[in-house]
């Protein structure tokens, strides 16, 4: 089953994306809050084939720096440092938190 999430963190262009069940019980399992998921699929930059049509999607330190240049705060960014996210097309799969890279 899945859900339509719409996802509006105050940017020009909020990012649309969907859950299923399986990535809603993680998101809340693993701790990552829903401002942290926002902003991460907003900027994330890093995108790697995974296998079976997925993606692996990451922030790169470049995206870390501008984080904080536009004053995000600095805990949050190092939340953000850690989340990896698992997505098939518009949908989120699963989200884990890394270790740093």
């Amino acid at each position: 089953m899945m859900q339509d999430i719409h996802v509006d963190i105050s940017r020009a262009s909020p990012y649309e994306f969907k859950h299923t069940r399986h990535s809603s019980q993680r998101v809340q399992q693993r701790g990552v809050a829903a401002t942290d998921l926002a902003v991460f699929l907003d900027y994330a930059d890093l995108i790697e084939q995974a296998g079976g049509g997925c993606e692996e999607w990451m922030l790169s330190r470049k995206v870390l720096g501008r984080l904080k240049w536009e004053g995000f705060p600095p805990q949050q960014i190092e939340r953000l440092s850690r989340i990896k996210a698992i997505m098939a097309g518009g949908t989120l799969v699963t989200v884990y938190k890394a270790t740093r890279h």
